[in-house]
Parts: C-alpha cells; structure tokens; sequence
C-alpha cells in the first residue's frame, strides 16, 4: 500500500512515480525535500492545466489546490489525499 494509490486511477505514471518516491525515501530521506515537493507541485500544475483553473501563481500550494476543487469535478477525496501527501511531506521535514 502506498500512500500516492489514490492517483492511481488518475494517472497511473503519476502513481508509479510516486510510489518509486515513497519508497526511496526509506532508502534517502533527504531526497524527499526536492523530490516529494516537485512531485506534488507537479501533480498540481496537471490538475490546473487539465481543469483551466485560474490561481493566483503567489498562493501556496493548499489555495491552488482548493481552486481547482471548486472550479472543477474533482472529488472531496482526491483533493484531500492529495493535500495529505503534502502535509506529510512537510512533517517529514521540520
């Protein structure tokens, strides 16, 4: 079980990227502070060119996020879980 499974219906490379990235963090913990945050960013700028959202490029990433969730489709879940790897990113570093 990976913590990016959710993605897997979404964008199955987008997953298998994200699962490789889980679990070298085991083996590099460093590497997830440029790794998970490009990744997850990544994800984001898909879901904003995908949906045609307008954000405001200074946001941070959760307001991007939420953008996309009210102009868009996306269900509660997915945004959720895609928030919750970014959360867990950041605790991993601080």
């Amino acid at each position: 079980m990976s913590n990016f499974d959710f993605l897997k219906d979404y964008d199955y490379d987008l997953w298998y990227w994200g699962d490789k990235l889980e679990h070298g963090l085991i083996k590099s913990p460093d590497s997830v502070v440029v790794n998970a945050t490009r990744f997850l960013e990544r994800v984001l700028q898909l879901l904003i060119r995908e949906t045609g959202t307008k954000v405001d490029s200074k946001k941070e990433f959760y307001y991007k996020l939420d953008a996309v969730y009210r102009e868009s489709d996306m269900q509660y879940g997915f945004k959720q879980s895609i928030y919750d790897a970014y959360r867990l990113r950041n605790k991993i570093h601080i």
